[in-house]
């Protein structure tokens, strides 16, 4: 229950994330970051559409249930591969703004420390 909790949870976090995405256009370089990143997100937004409707039409097993949050979990350990790799926007408060985001409570590190076991 808990995994399908996390898997509806990411879906809705999607829809909130993709939403700010649009089409850019400009070649700046705050434009080149803006759309790597809403790439991603897309990129990911897509990924865990796919992993929730798998397990739409009843078919709800341990098996299923565990490909999903595999799938889910894969593709956001892309997501935070591709958002590091994009790095700050290069801006003139895109590291100060890098350098001053707090990292993930040592709850969520612990549980996921603990969910890669």
């Amino acid at each position: 229950m808990r995994l399908l909790l996390v898997v509806g949870l990411s879906a809705v976090a999607v829809s909130v994330l993709a939403a700010g995405c649009g089409g850019g256009g400009d070649e700046n370089p705050a434009a080149s970051w803006a759309d790597g990143f809403c790439s991603s997100i897309n990129t990911w937004t897509d990924d865990v559409k796919s992993s929730v409707n798998s397990l739409r039409g009843g078919n709800l097993s341990k098996e299923s249930l565990d490909n999903a949050a595999q799938e889910v979990k894969d593709s956001t350990d892309t997501l935070e591969s591709d958002l590091k790799d994009l790095g700050p926007p290069e801006t003139s408060d895109g590291q100060q703004a890098q350098d001053a985001k707090p990292g993930p409570p040592r709850r969520v590190k612990r549980k996921k420390k603990k969910a890669r076991r």
